[in-house]
Parts: structure tokens; C-alpha cells; sequence
């Protein structure tokens, strides 16, 4: 998995011109955002602008225990990026206690279901909204019980 990961990345570096080209031919809307702003604002549609504006008021408005407990309060403070968008709600201790259910969801399964099942968070970085969409989570749980059942009905034949 790790060597078709690194080819795919290889492949997509070495292409990136004519994939971009290709892409603004079937997206063009796309085009402006990456001239005037960049990658970064393209790839995460302008997410590390909400993230900046969130940083600057989070700076000037909280305090210690925010920033343990959590407790944003201001919806312009959501940055749309799934795992910091958690932290600011529920703070440090409330994202390693959502970390650590992770680990116990994917403790028993096998690592190529525990690869699929983490790409989905991976994906909710570039995805507003992923942990707070209730169809999302539903499915994502879903897709949890999938696997374990797998698991299960493999070592039960």
C-alpha cells in the first residue's frame, strides 16, 4: 500500500501541469481561485483564509481554559477544517478523548480496513463540515460496522 501510495503521489507531481489543465477545462471557476491565491487556497477552498481570520479572534478572545476545554461559541470561529474545527470545540482534552475512541473503534480490524477507514478523516481536512453532518457520521459509522462485522464473519467461517 505504502509503494502504490508513494507512485500515485510521484505520478500526480509529475503530471500536476497538464492534470491542472485538464481540470480547469472541466471546472473553470477553479482557474481564478489558483492564479490570484494559489495552491493552498485551491486545494482547501479557502479554508486557510477562514482558519486565519478564526486565529486572530481565537488569539484576542480566549483563555487558558478554552484552549483545554474548548468552547467556541462564534460561528465565524469555524474554520471548516474537521479536526481543528474540533479542538476548538471541545478543546485539548476533549480532541485526545475523541482520539482515543478512534483507536478503540479500529483496534481490531485488519490494517488495510484501518487504512480505508482513516482515509476518510484524511479526506474530511479537505472536506467542511465532515464531522458535524449528521448523513456523513452516520455513514462513516456505518461503514465502522462494516468492517468489524467482516472481521467477525471471517473468523466465525
Amino acid at each position: 500500500m505504502f509503494i502504490i501510495a508513494i507512485s500515485i503521489i510521484t505520478v500526480i507531481f509529475a503530471l500536476r501541469d497538464k492534470m491542472l489543465v485538464a481540470f480547469f477545462k472541466f471546472f473553470p471557476f477553479w482557474e481564478p481561485i489558483y492564479r490570484q491565491d494559489g495552491w493552498f487556497s485551491f486545494i482547501t477552498s479557502y479554508r486557510n483564509v477562514r482558519f486565519k481570520e478564526s486565529y486572530n479572534q481565537i488569539r484576542v478572545t480566549w483563555k487558558f481554559p478554552n484552549y483545554v476545554f474548548g468552547g467556541t461559541t462564534i460561528p465565524t470561529q469555524r474554520t471548516e477544517w474537521g479536526f481543528i474545527d474540533l479542538y476548538l470545540f471541545f478543546g485539548a482534552i476533549g480532541l485526545l478523548v475523541y482520539i482515543i475512541w478512534f483507536v478503540k473503534i479500529f483496534r481490531d480490524l485488519d490494517i488495510k480496513d484501518v487504512f480505508l477507514l482513516l482515509l476518510v478523516p484524511m479526506i474530511a481536512f479537505f472536506v467542511g463540515g465532515f464531522f458535524v453532518n449528521i448523513n456523513i457520521m452516520m455513514f462513516y459509522v456505518l461503514l465502522v460496522v462494516f468492517f468489524k462485522d467482516k472481521k467477525q464473519n471471517t473468523f466465525s467461517n
